[in-house]
């Protein structure tokens, strides 16, 4: 006959024919009543395997969480770095002037005006940008740069390329970056 007994997570059948039988009280094993053949643990395989798929997703999914942070530290250093180096080739540049209350500054570096800083924007131009065009043409440019300051689009470059480095694992989001940068230069 087999009875069945609980202990601790599994189910244990046995053979007995007196369960009172040297009975050993002091471990709380029945002695001579039932070998390692007749024990039968209710664990089936399947529960097994549901565990042991459990384990490994938890283990992907820390393998990607640890790829994914450090794809985010790799792309926030090297937009860092970035920042840091452009913000030390602008220190080079010269006071030009003012533009309705934003410093003007000349540089050589990239050949292109721009607009650059967070809270006090400055606005840079070439060297040569006397030379370019006529002065309709040179305040155009400028109220282009103006115009950029006036609607944060500085700021908002800044926030794409943080969004950029925590989803730098998707693909629409470099291309919403790079269509969003083409959108603020319009």
């Amino acid at each position: 006959m087999y009875i069945p007994y609980m202990k601790i997570g599994e189910i244990i059948a046995y053979k007995n024919k007196d369960l009172t039988e040297n009975y050993n009280a002091d471990n709380n094993y029945y002695k001579n009543q039932f070998t390692n053949s007749n024990i039968i643990t209710a664990e089936s395989s399947e529960e097994k395997n549901i565990n042991t798929r459990n384990d490994k997703k938890n283990n992907i999914k820390m393998i990607l969480g640890i790829l994914w942070a450090i794809g985010g530290a790799v792309a926030l250093c090297i937009l860092s770095f970035k920042f840091i180096s452009f913000r030390k080739d602008m220190k080079e540049a010269i006071k030009a002037g003012d533009y309705k209350g934003y410093i003007i500054k000349k540089h050589d570096i990239y050949g292109l005006p721009a607009v650059f800083g967070i809270l006090k924007p400055i606005i840079y131009v070439p060297y040569d940008f006397e030379e370019w065009g006529n002065e309709n043409q040179r305040d155009m440019i400028l109220l282009h740069e103006y115009t950029h300051i006036k609607r944060g689009d500085h700021i908002i470059r800044l926030f794409s390329m943080i969004i950029l480095c925590v989803y730098w694992w998707n693909p629409l989001v470099w291309i919403s970056v790079k269509l969003l940068h083409g959108d603020i230069e319009m």
